[in-house]
C-alpha cells in the first residue's frame, strides 16, 4: 500500500475492537503525518515530534494488542511478537537514525511513511487477523 493510499477499510478490520480502534487511529495519525510533510511550513521539529508520537503510538498499540493476545491464550504469541520485536528493535531505531542524520528532510520522511504503511498493512492483514480467527476458532489454530 503506498502511503497516499493509506486510508483505513473494513478489510482491515479484525473484529477485535481494542485492536481495530488502534489501527483506525494508527492509520489517522499517518495522514496527519503525510499531510504535514507536504506543507511548505512543516520544519524539523514538528517532523521529528510528528515520528516520536506516532513511534510512541505504536510501541504502546503493540503492548494492547500483546496484553490481549495472552488474555486469549494465542497460540502463535512467539511469532506475533517476534514481529513486533523487528519493528521495535530494528526497524524504527534504524529509520529514526535516517530520518535524523537527513534533517527529517521530506524525502526521508515519504520512505519512512512508505516502509510504515507497507508493514502495518501486510502486518494487520496477515499476522492481525490470524488473531481474530483464533479467537473464533481455537481448536483449529
Amino acid at each position: 500500500m503506498l502511503i497516499e493510499e493509506m486510508e483505513w477499510k473494513e478489510d482491515f478490520g479484525i473484529g477485535v475492537e481494542i485492536i481495530d480502534n488502534a489501527h483506525q487511529e494508527f492509520f489517522r495519525i499517518v495522514r496527519r503525518l503525510l499531510t504535514a510533510t507536504q506543507q511548505k511550513a512543516k520544519n524539523e521539529w514538528a517532523a521529528e515530534q510528528g515520528v516520536k508520537f506516532l513511534k510512541n503510538y505504536v510501541l504502546r498499540h503493540f503492548q494492547e494488542e500483546e496484553n490481549y493476545m495472552r488474555s486469549i491464550g494465542y497460540r502463535d504469541l512467539p511469532k506475533h511478537l517476534a514481529q513486533h520485536d523487528i519493528m521495535r528493535n530494528k526497524i524504527v531505531p534504524r529509520i529514526e537514525k535516517h530520518l535524523a542524520e537527513r534533517g527529517f528532510s521530506d524525502e526521508a520522511m515519504t520512505i519512512f511513511l512508505n516502509i510504515l504503511c507497507v508493514w502495518i498493512t501486510r502486518h494487520i492483514l496477515g499476522h492481525d487477523k490470524a488473531i481474530a480467527w483464533a479467537k473464533a476458532s481455537p481448536a483449529s489454530l
